[in-house]
Parts: C-alpha cells; structure tokens; sequence
C-alpha cells in the first residue's frame, strides 16, 4: 500500500485537497461509489469521502472504522451535509483523547 491520499466525492467542493498532492475520485451514482471506495483503499492509506456520500456509503464505511489501514475519514461537504462527518470526528476525537472536546 502507497502512502497517497485520495478524495471521493460527488462535488467538485473538495477540490481544495489537491493542493496537498490527493488524487481526487469523483462518482455519481451509488454502484460506482461502492465500487470506487473498494478499489481505493487497495492503493491508499488515507481515503477522504465527502458527507454528501455517507448515505450511500454507510455500510461499506463500517468496515473501515478498525482497520489501522486504510484510513477512511468522512469530510463535510456544503451541501447535503448530514452532520455525520462532523460526529464522526467527535467520535474519533473522544476515542483517541479520552474527553469530549466538541462538548458544548
């Protein structure tokens, strides 16, 4: 496995990431994002999915939450955002911290 970073998005919002040398993966619809997430965590440690994703992504995400690699890391994105990548970093914070800093 590489040490690369890739993006999987369905909006071109995440583009910013290319600048720290991602590759960007844009999909459109559900099979190809499945599919697209699967040949992406053979070739990268550190995976970036866009929020807007997540639902169709929920399942297949959660067979990456232990791995050590690939890290698999949902992003917010500006539209359809869920709210679950901004738990999720909550979630990961007060794992690896031991306290709740996102506690309002």
């Amino acid at each position: 496995m590489q040490n690369n970073i890739a993006v999987l998005s369905d909006k071109s919002e995440h583009y910013i990431f290319k600048s720290i040398g991602a590759d960007m993966h844009f999909v459109e619809t559900r099979e190809d994002a499945e599919s697209v997430l699967k040949a992406l965590t053979i070739k990268y440690s550190l995976i970036f999915v866009s929020d807007s994703l997540t639902g169709v992504l929920k399942e297949s995400l959660k067979k990456y939450e232990d791995l050590v690699y690939p890290i698999v890391m949902v992003i917010p994105s500006t539209e359809k955002d869920s709210g679950f990548a901004l738990s999720e970093i909550a979630n990961r914070a007060k794992e690896s911290l031991g306290i709740d800093v996102f506690k309002e």
